[in-house]
């Protein structure tokens, strides 16, 4: 799925910002400077359209800016209210989101439509369990993609269709992957990455299934690439001239840090 960054302005809303986002109206007086740094124009949000806006700036960094500024001052409102141009009619696929954010919204709601969304708020969406403020973000600035185009069904390909994985199972082999390079790291090579708790009484197969679940070690999944952040650090020094060696140990290091001079 396209970025915004890369669409055409025609791809997007003549009508205002502040129409399709009617909680933009707030950003007056001493909150306009919020805003005002995010593209040019006095006041863009009241006076412009997301098409008129798109020309010479990223529309991208604006939008991660209104999900952040959304997220933390607007997260009672419900988002029918906050974008009140996306139809429930829409399918739930028109957000493009990810395994994460969107294991989250299977569990906020079952519609298969945007109205199953569009019913919640941020904050219903923080109660959601395993939710970080991150995955809010992420649905909000989906939202707001959604929002600003002349025809969010664009965002659907024709070769959509029911996922191939379940969404849970992507992430949990993400996050698993990612806990396993922190368990290198850390030098845990040993360390079971899950626990399973069952009955005693629990049938034999299900024993050796718990079994085969815990005995799941760090070695067993691939490098997330994180890399070594010690080896990294040895290679930075080593990069170092005399000089720039002299003032790292004496001016940024030392307990007693000599003056720059």
């Amino acid at each position: 799925m396209l970025g915004v960054n890369s669409l055409p302005p025609s791809n997007f809303s003549d009508a205002p910002w502040v129409v399709l986002m009617p909680w933009l109206d707030d950003y007056v007086s001493e909150r306009a400077a919020l805003l005002e740094r995010l593209a040019p124009g006095e006041a863009w949000w009241l006076d412009d359209s997301p098409a008129e806006t798109s020309s010479g700036v990223e529309l991208e960094k604006i939008l991660e800016a209104l999900a952040l500024l959304f997220v933390s001052g607007h997260n009672a409102v419900a988002f029918a209210d906050a974008f009140p141009t996306v139809s429930g009619d829409l399918p739930r696929a028109v957000l493009g989101l990810e395994a994460r954010p969107t294991t989250t919204v299977q569990r906020l709601t079952d519609s298969a439509t945007m109205e199953g969304v569009l019913a919640h708020t941020a904050a219903d969406i923080f109660l959601v369990p395993g939710t970080s403020e991150q995955t809010v973000r992420d649905i909000v600035y989906a939202l707001l993609e959604c929002a600003i185009l002349r025809e969010p069904r664009s965002r659907l390909s024709e070769d959509d269709g029911p996922p191939d994985e379940s969404p849970v199972l992507t992430q949990l082999v993400d996050d698993l992957t990612a806990l396993a390079s922190w368990r290198r790291l850390r030098g845990q090579h040993d360390k079971p990455l899950l626990v399973v708790d069952i009955d005693d009484e629990s049938p034999e197969q299900v024993q050796e299934i718990a079994a085969r679940i815990t005995a799941i070690r760090p070695l067993d999944l691939p490098d997330s690439g994180q890399g070594d952040p010690v080896d990294e650090i040895e290679n930075l020094l080593a990069q170092l001239d005399s000089r720039e060696t002299l003032a790292l140990h004496e001016r940024l290091l030392a307990l007693n840090p000599i003056s720059l001079g």
